[in-house]
């Protein structure tokens, strides 16, 4: 995915391929170890990594639905620098991200700021 954002690749059969894989990805749960937290920041990467490909792509439903399950799994993880890559596409794609997904965005962040300040 990082490849595809950066060098602006079509990897959209790749996705359809393994749509079902991907739409169960955010699922990991288990008890909190090395292995998980490596895991969890995997997740978190790939969830920025798949938001930013749709969104630039114009699947703004799919993209908003990464961004806000990223942005939803780094407060978990209490992944500060994760949640201000989720900001940062927020405001990049900010027109596009409809009222209910920008109010749950709102409600995530406010909810991270409480956290971390």
């Amino acid at each position: 995915m990082i490849a595809a954002n950066r060098y602006n690749m079509n990897v959209d059969n790749i996705l359809n391929r393994f749509e079902c894989e991907i739409s169960n990805i955010h699922d990991h749960t288990g008890i909190q170890t090395n292995d998980q937290q490596n895991i969890n920041n995997q997740l978190v990467g790939v969830l920025s990594e798949l938001a930013e490909y749709c969104l630039s792509r114009g699947q703004y439903e799919k993209g908003v639905r990464f961004l806000l399950d990223g942005m939803r799994k780094s407060i978990i993880i209490n992944d500060e620098r994760s949640i201000l890559s989720y900001r940062i596409i927020v405001e990049r794609y900010q027109k596009f991200v409809l009222a209910e997904a920008k109010t749950e965005y709102h409600n995530l962040e406010s909810y991270a700021r409480r956290l971390f300040y």
